[in-house]
Parts: structure tokens; C-alpha cells; sequence
């Protein structure tokens, strides 16, 4: 067969098309191409595939009369079209970039990421929970290529208002599971989005079905002013009420707003402050000591700011990094992404600053402190991230992770050629910032560490520590007692006749427990080092009835408000410029359907006919 390809029709092939071969054999693409107007409509075979970059559009070589040649048009899987491309790239982008591909990409992304959890999805079925969980405004689903893939759809009214109803019973599901949680913890924030609305959001977090579960419950709109400690109260008792959890509500979450801990410092609510909240604020601190050093970064930040320049210096010396963010004191991570972005750069930096002719405020001493100081921020990252998440047993890491930051850290300065200069003052607000989190969790995180079954979270405990967490811990399993009505003390010893009396005994650790001390038999028992604390207590239960119980509900606990704040993350698409008069009743809807996406696919795949029944 002879070859017949112009050299421009090469450079263009070679340019931006790799030759496709699929690694199964299977090549899911046309054998044949349609019919091309320029050779009298004629078909022809095709011979092999070239995929344009990272996108599925593809060029074929076919065979006109025994020679090999590149067909004029390019063939797109995604919406199974061919488009014409005069062998310019333009023409590929331009396609790639109409709404018609880009709303079927995502859609296909959306499909095959949903195919295992909601399998069998028909049309109509599927592009409505496209809407709901990818957080689409409302008007997507009168969207023309939408009609065109499936005419039976409901109006945006239609199903704005059926989303209000489903959330309803769906709510119905969320409550069945929340007032069964051994123990249910309410994480509480405020958010405020780019048009200065503020909301309020609530996520419940506790075990269930002996797997650690998280609902978003509640997110409204609120009036910023109005979010008293009063207010805030209310909220909680209704929702407590609503849900049902007043047998197994066991505490909050939040920051340190001045309205929260009105609010939720007390008995009543046993609120616990947001550990990753804290030491963003930490951070803040730290960012404040050393502002004279950071300006210059921030000074930097402006000059190469949408800079095509820096960019194209980062690229030709092979950076992993092609420009250096800002510092923005209520998101952590950003002042440890722009310490390691200029880390990466540094000699591109010098570059830019040689060629545009500025007075570099950087020397090599600079690039010592900076590299001190990412390392010392690592430890912060860390632990931040570390209590962001939502594992059981998180409670349990507080002591040691506090304990190994203060001792890395001090380490690490005393070594340091730069960071020593302020040790004083690091040390105090180290300090200080942990004492908070002490200060709010108390004897809590002693218990908790001495709970978990892998020992080395206890092993640095103080005797008055670990004296602490164990009487907390048989306070509360004489709680439990009570609760039941099952003290296992002998009948002629005196409980209480009264509830005075029985709140006295309890306050004062008057002994009421079993000749077989539970609390004793574990720590005294052989560590078996398990570090899945879960599976721990719950093969436990039978040798350690109430003390289990108690490793549950504590080591349930979680220890950021991180759960609503993702939620934050999501009300963002919801919230777009396209829905900015979303309703109260619709937004909340809305946020606990895409809040919640597992268990809203599993009552979609159960309920969707009911409000969405099909046509014929």
C-alpha cells in the first residue's frame, strides 16, 4: 500500500496525535469512515487510529484506492459525531469546547464514576440524579441537549418542587439512622459565600450498623446579626428534637467563634472545639511573626501574578509548580503551599527578577529560612490533616500528636540556623493555642488514649493524666449503670434513693461498680497493639459489656467540624452565579441530597418512580 501524506499533514499528525492501540484489542471506534462529500460521498475503511492529546478525539488513516492517507475529519467518542478539521487543530479545539461536548463528557464522567453504585440507569433516571448530586442549577434539566438524549423530563418548577418532597422522606431515612448511633455528635459552622450570604450548616456524626457514619442535616441562610449564642441554641434543640437524638446526643463541634462557646460551653451541650480550627489559627500566628520575612513573598506573589513569563521559566527549568499562590489567613493551607511553591522555584525566581530587571529582595539565606521553615509548617499540615478526618478513633491521637508537636518542633529549632531567633515566642503561642484545646477536650482526650488499643497514643501520659482519664472513664460507666439500672453492687449497698442523691454519687465518684473492674482488666490485660480500634471493641463487647460502650461512644467522637465545612465546598456549585435566588427549602434539599450522595443513591434507586414516573 503506498503512503500518501503531505509533509504539512504529517507535522500536524505528529504534532498533537499519538498513534491508538487499544491494550485489549478492542478498538471501540468506527471500521469505516462516513460519507466525505470531497470524493462523491464515498465510504471508506479505516486503516488505523491517532488520539488528539488527553481527549477522546481521534483521527484515522484510511485507504482511498490502495494509498494510505489522512481523512480530512476527526472522529468524537464522546459525542459520536465527526468532525471536520481541514487538518488544524482549531477546528478539534473549537468542537471540544461547545457546550454539546462538554455537557456530554461530563455526563459520561459522571456515569461511569456512578456505574457500580446505581447500575441499570436509564435515561430519564439518570440525567435527574446527574442534576442532583453534580449540583447542576435547576435550568440544566430543560437544557436542549438534555431534551434531545430523553424528551421526558420534568420543568425546572416541576422539579424543583418534587426535589422538596423527596428530600422530605429522604430526611424520613436520615432520622431512622441517627437516633440509632451509640452516641451522636453535631458539628456546627458558618460560612459565608462570595456575595456576602451567610449560612449556617450542621452535619451528625456517630456509629451506626457498627460503621462510623456523617449526615448533613441542616443548611440554611441565616442574617449574620441574628446568629446570637441564643439563636444558635435554639437551632440545636430543634434539630436534636427533629432528628430524635435526644437519647444519644452526646456533644458539639465547632470553632472558637465568641457565639459558640456562649452558646455550647456548658453541660448541656458538652461542646468540644474544632482541633483543625485552632491550629489555623496557629498559623496565623506563626504567618504574623515572621511578616517582615513574608512580605517579600507576598511582594513576589504580585509581580508574577498571571505572569505567561514565570510560567514559561518554570516549565523550561522542569518545576513541578508554574506559579506561587497567596496567603489567605482563613485557609491554612495556603500559606504551606506558597512557602513550598517559591521553595520549588527559587531559581526560576531569581530568573524572572534578573530579566525584568528588579532588585531581587532574595538572597541564599533566604532560601535556608524558607526551607527551615516549610519543614516546621509540615508538622502543622500534618496534624491538621490528620484531624480532619473522619476515622474512628481520631479522639484517641489528640494527646500524643499535641505531645510530638511540641517536642518535634522544639527540635527542630534548637537545630535551625533561622527559626531560633524567635523560639520564645513560637513556644508561647504553641503554648498557648494548645492549652485552648486542652483546655475545651479536658480529661476527654486522656480517656480517649487510653481506650485505644495501640498503647504507644497513652504511653506518655503523666501518672495525674492517666489517673484523670480513668476516672473519667468509670464516671461515665457508672453513668451508664444508672442509666440502665443494672449496678451490679451488692443489693446492701446504699445507690441513692433520690436524684440528688444519685447525681451527688456520681459527682463525687462514690464507687458503684462491679467486684470485676472493667476499667482495671483492660489496661492491666496484655497490649495486643491493634491499631483498628473499631474491630478492637466491637470483638469486645461480651468481656467488656459497658466499658465498650463507653470506648464506642468516645472514640466516636470527631475532632474538627471538617464534615460541614466540606459541605461549605459543595454548596459552592449549588450557590453559583446561574442560582443565586435558590430558595430556602430547595437549597436545604438540595444540600442533603448532594451532602449525603451514598445513602441518597440507595433511596433514588428504591423511590425514583415514585416522583419521577415514566411516560409511555
Amino acid at each position: 500500500m503506498i503512503t500518501n501524506m503531505e509533509s504539512a499533514h504529517r507535522r500536524f499528525l505528529s504534532s498533537s496525535f499519538d498513534e491508538f492501540i487499544d491494550p485489549n484489542g478492542i478498538i471501540d471506534l468506527p471500521s469505516k469512515t462516513d460519507e466525505d462529500s470531497t470524493h462523491e460521498n464515498r465510504i471508506f475503511n479505516i486503516i488505523k487510529w491517532f488520539k488528539y492529546k488527553n481527549n477522546d478525539i481521534y483521527i484515522p488513516i484510511i485507504d482511498i484506492d490502495g494509498i494510505e492517507t489522512l481523512y480530512t475529519k476527526a472522529y468524537c467518542k464522546v459525542c459520536k459525531i465527526w468532525v471536520i478539521t481541514n487538518f488544524k487543530l482549531f477546528f478539534i479545539d473549537q468542537h471540544i469546547n461547545t457546550k454539546v461536548h462538554q455537557n456530554q463528557a461530563s455526563i459520561n464522567q459522571y456515569q461511569n464514576s456512578i456505574a457500580n453504585l446505581s447500575p441499570s440507569l436509564n435515561n430519564k433516571k439518570f440525567l435527574i440524579l446527574y442534576v442532583l448530586l453534580e449540583g447542576k442549577p435547576i435550568i440544566t434539566i430543560e437544557n436542549r441537549y438534555f431534551r434531545e438524549i430523553e424528551s421526558d423530563l420534568p420543568n425546572r418548577q416541576n422539579l424543583s418542587n418534587t426535589i422538596i418532597l423527596m428530600a422530605n422522606k429522604f430526611t424520613d431515612l436520615i432520622t431512622s439512622f441517627t437516633q440509632k448511633m451509640i452516641a451522636c455528635y453535631l458539628a456546627l459552622d458558618e460560612w459565608t459565600d462570595k456575595t456576602k450570604r451567610h449560612f449556617l450548616g450542621v452535619t451528625c456524626q456517630g456509629l451506626l450498623n457498627n460503621k462510623l457514619e456523617n449526615f448533613v442535616i441542616y443548611f440554611r441562610k441565616i442574617e449574620a446579626e441574628q446568629v446570637t449564642h441564643q439563636f444558635l441554641q435554639e437551632k440545636v434543640n430543634y434539630l436534636i428534637s427533629f432528628f430524635n437524638i435526644k437519647n444519644n446526643f452526646a456533644g458539639v463541634i465547632s470553632d472558637g467563634a465568641s457565639n459558640m462557646t456562649a452558646a455550647f460551653d456548658n453541660n448541656r451541650f458538652n461542646r468540644r472545639c474544632c482541633i483543625c480550627h485552632v491550629l489555623n489559627l496557629l498559623l496565623g500566628d506563626i504567618h504574623e511573626i515572621f511578616s517582615e520575612r513574608l512580605d517579600d513573598l507576598a511582594f513576589l506573589q504580585s509581580k508574577i501574578k498571571n505572569s505567561f513569563q514565570f510560567t514559561k521559566m518554570c516549565e523550561d527549568l522542569n518545576k513541578s509548580i508554574t506559579k506561587i499562590p497567596s496567603f489567605t489567613p482563613t485557609r491554612w493551607y495556603s500559606l504551606i503551599q506558597m512557602i513550598h511553591c517559591f521553595n520549588n522555584s527559587y531559581d526560576a525566581v531569581l530568573k524572572y527578577f534578573f530579566n525584568q530587571k528588579i532588585e531581587s529582595p532574595f538572597s541564599g539565606d533566604d532560601l535556608v529560612f524558607f526551607q527551615e521553615f516549610e519543614l516546621f509548617l509540615s508538622y502543622f499540615k500534618d496534624a491538621i490533616q490528620l484531624f480532619e478526618s473522619d476515622e474512628f478513633g481520631q479522639s484517641a491521637k489528640i494527646f500524643f500528636e499535641l505531645h510530638s508537636i511540641k517536642d518535634s518542633v522544639s527540635v527542630l529549632i534548637d537545630n535551625s540556623q533561622f527559626l531560633k531567633e524567635k523560639k520564645k515566642e513560637i513556644d508561647s503561642l504553641i503554648e498557648s493555642r494548645m492549652k485552648i484545646i486542652t483546655d475545651s477536650w479536658g480529661d476527654l482526650i486522656y480517656s480517649a488514649a487510653l481506650l485505644h488499643p495501640y498503647t504507644l497514643y497513652s504511653k506518655f501520659l503523666s501518672d495525674d493524666e492517666r489517673s484523670k482519664g480513668i476516672q473519667l472513664i468509670k464516671k461515665m460507666i457508672n453513668e451508664e449503670k444508672l442509666k440502665d439500672g443494672q449496678s451490679n453492687k451488692k443489693e446492701t449497698v446504699f445507690s441513692g434513693e433520690t436524684s440528688s442523691q444519685k447525681d451527688f454519687i456520681i459527682r463525687h465518684m462514690l464507687e458503684i461498680e462491679d467486684d470485676s473492674d472493667e476499667v482495671e482488666q483492660f489496661l492491666h490485660s496484655s497490649p495486643v497493639q491493634e491499631k483498628d480500634a473499631l474491630k478492637f471493641w466491637l470483638q469486645r463487647k461480651d468481656q467488656f459489656p459497658y466499658l465498650s460502650k463507653i470506648a464506642l461512644k468516645i472514640l466516636s467522637m470527631p475532632t474538627s467540624s471538617a464534615s460541614i465545612e466540606r459541605t461549605f465546598s459543595k454548596a459552592k456549585e449549588i450557590l453559583g452565579e446561574k442560582q443565586l435566588r435558590t430558595g430556602d427549602d430547595l437549597l436545604e434539599s438540595r444540600m442533603k441530597i448532594i451532602g449525603n450522595k451514598n445513602l441518597f443513591l440507595q433511596f433514588y434507586n428504591d423511590h425514583w418512580l415514585e416522583y419521577f414516573p415514566v411516560n409511555k
